[in-house]
């Protein structure tokens, strides 16, 4: 009889200067969902978080995740990973986003 014992492995990323730890995975899944969406976005328009990654994927994610998820977002528009800008005062939460 063999009995295989697997482990989960979470890898993590430090973002915002290290002040959080995201799954990478989240991190990645975020960045690919608002890739995709992209093309379809309009100039002058604003869009929330869910918007950019579709309400499929957004109601799917637990509010730990939701957070981690807007903490993701934040760290790609700061650091110009995707062609986007805030919407209003980035302060102000629920973040808003449109492009750059």
């Amino acid at each position: 009889m063999n009995i295989k014992h697997t482990e989960t492995v979470i890898e993590y990323l430090v973002i915002k200067k290290g002040r959080y730890l995201v799954e990478k995975s989240l991190y990645e899944d975020i960045q690919r969902q608002v890739k995709e969406i992209m093309p379809a976005l309009e100039t002058g328009a604003h869009y929330s978080l869910q918007d950019l990654v579709g309400d499929d994927y957004w109601f799917a994610l637990d509010n730990t995740h939701k957070r981690q998820a807007g903490r993701c977002m934040v760290d790609m528009v700061e650091n110009e990973q995707l062609p986007l800008e805030f919407a209003g005062h980035p302060c102000k939460s629920p973040k808003k986003y449109r492009l750059n």
